[in-house]
C-alpha cells in the first residue's frame, strides 16, 4: 500500500539543517506542512515554484486569488498557463537560477511593483471561478450540440517527429489549445 509522505519528515529536517549550514535562519523559514493555506497565502510576499516540471499547478492558481505575484520557471503546460509576465508574476527560463533570483529581489525590492502585482493577481484569478469556468463549459457544450464549430477544437498538425496521441493531435492537444495561454478563458 502507498502511504502519503509526511511532509514534515526528514526531507524538512534535512532542508532546516541546510539552512542552519549556509546561515540563512534568518531569512529563510521552513514551516513543513499546514491546513491554513488561505492564511498562509495572505500573509505570503509572493509564491515560487522551481520545478523542472508542472501540469497545471493548483498552488499557483491559489496563489493568485490571494494575490500573491508568483516567479517560476518556464516549463511545460502549466505555470504559462496561469503568470501574466510582469503583471501577475515573472515566468524565467528554465534553469537559470541568476535570472530566477533576480526576479524575486525585483519584487522583494520594489514595493510599488509588489502593489501593482498583487493587485493584478487578485482580478486575473477571476478567469479561474468556478462559476466563469461553469459558464465557459456550458457554453462550449451549448456550441458542439448544436453542431457548431470551434476552431479551438480542431486537431492541430502534428509537430514533425512527434508521436501520435502526443500534445497537438488528439483529444488532449484540443483541450490544451482550448484553454492555452494564447486564447485566454474570457468570452
Amino acid at each position: 500500500m502507498l502511504r502519503p509522505r509526511n511532509p514534515s519528515g526528514p526531507l524538512l529536517t534535512n532542508l532546516r539543517n541546510l539552512v542552519a549550514e549556509l546561515d540563512l535562519a534568518g531569512s529563510v523559514h521552513l514551516h513543513g506542512w499546514t491546513s491554513d493555506g488561505p492564511n498562509i497565502y495572505e500573509a505570503s510576499g509572493m509564491s515560487i515554484s522551481s520545478s523542472q516540471a508542472e501540469a497545471f499547478p493548483l498552488a499557483l492558481m491559489e496563489s493568485l486569488f490571494h494575490g500573491c505575484p508568483i516567479v517560476a520557471f518556464d516549463v511545460p503546460y502549466g505555470p504559462r498557463e496561469l503568470v501574466r509576465q510582469a503583471e501577475t508574476g515573472f515566468l524565467v527560463p528554465f534553469a537559470d537560477e541568476e535570472a530566477f533570483a533576480d526576479r524575486v529581489a525585483t519584487i522583494l525590492e520594489n514595493e510599488a511593483l509588489h502593489r501593482d502585482m498583487s493587485e493584478a493577481a487578485r482580478r486575473d484569478a477571476g478567469r479561474f471561478a468556478m462559476r466563469h469556468t461553469a459558464d465557459l463549459w456550458r457554453d462550449l457544450l451549448n456550441r458542439l450540440f448544436r453542431g457548431e464549430e470551434d476552431k479551438r477544437l480542431a486537431p492541430a498538425p502534428r509537430q514533425s517527429g512527434a508521436a501520435p496521441g502526443s500534445h497537438g493531435s488528439g483529444a488532449s492537444g484540443a483541450m490544451h489549445r482550448l484553454y492555452s495561454a494564447d486564447t485566454p478563458c474570457q468570452q
